[in-house]
C-alpha cells in the first residue's frame, strides 16, 4: 500500500470513529482492493462496523465493457466486506464524471460522506477558456455535495 491510500484509510477511520453508516464516493472506483486495510480495520471498532455505502463513478470507455469494470470492482467490495462481517452496498456507475446529478448518487442524511479522487481527475479536460469546463463542473458537483471530507491524490 502506498502513501496516499494509507493517509487516505486513516483520514476515513478519523471521521467515521463513530459513525453508524459511512459512505464513500469514488470517482475512478477500479481499485477496490485498496481499501481491504479500511475494511478490515472498520470491522474491529468497539462499537461495531458501520454499514459501508460505496458509488464508484467510472469513466464510459469504448472498447471496453464498462459495466464488467463496474461488476468486478462490486464483487471485490462484496467478497472482502463479507470476508470481515461489514454490512455492506454498492452502487456502480459508469459515466462522464461532469454529467453526475447529485440525486444519482443517493446521499442519505445520517452518513459520514466522504468523497475521493486517486490519481485519475488529471483526466477531466480542464478547458480553462471554455464557460463550462467539465473539471470545473466536478469540482461544483463535490461542493454541491458537501462531503465530510475529499480525499484527492494526484
Amino acid at each position: 500500500m502506498n502513501a496516499s491510500h494509507y493517509y487516505a484509510i486513516q483520514t476515513i477511520l478519523e471521521f467515521a470513529k463513530q459513525a453508524t453508516s459511512l459512505h464513500i464516493i469514488q470517482f475512478g472506483g477500479r481499485r477496490a482492493i485498496h481499501f481491504m486495510p479500511l475494511i478490515q480495520q472498520l470491522s474491529q471498532r468497539p462499537c461495531g462496523p458501520p454499514k459501508l455505502r460505496i458509488t464508484s463513478i467510472d469513466f464510459p470507455e469504448q472498447g471496453f465493457e464498462p459495466t464488467a469494470i463496474v461488476e468486478r470492482a462490486r464483487h471485490c467490495w462484496v467478497n472482502c466486506c463479507k470476508k470481515f462481517n461489514v454490512p455492506f452496498e454498492y452502487h456502480g456507475m459508469t459515466q462522464k464524471w461532469e454529467a453526475v446529478d447529485p440525486e444519482d448518487l443517493k446521499i442519505h442524511k445520517d452518513e459520514v460522506l466522504v468523497v475521493m479522487c486517486s490519481y485519475l481527475f488529471h483526466y477531466v479536460m480542464d478547458d480553462s477558456f471554455l464557460e463550462n469546463s467539465p473539471r470545473d463542473a466536478v469540482l461544483k458537483l463535490i461542493k454541491r455535495i458537501n462531503p465530510d471530507v475529499f480525499l484527492h491524490a494526484i
